[in-house]
């Protein structure tokens, strides 16, 4: 899940602070539903 994580982050920084947004409320969303 670290890899995914790093991935998404790095890609967010790349985009505009919205699109980081949503993507940090999808991996919270996600590290909720994984044990």
């Amino acid at each position: 899940m670290s890899q995914l994580n790093d991935f998404l982050i790095n890609y967010g920084f790349q985009k505009n602070d919205d699109f980081f947004s949503i993507m940090t409320m999808m991996l919270r969303n996600l590290e909720w539903q994984m044990p």
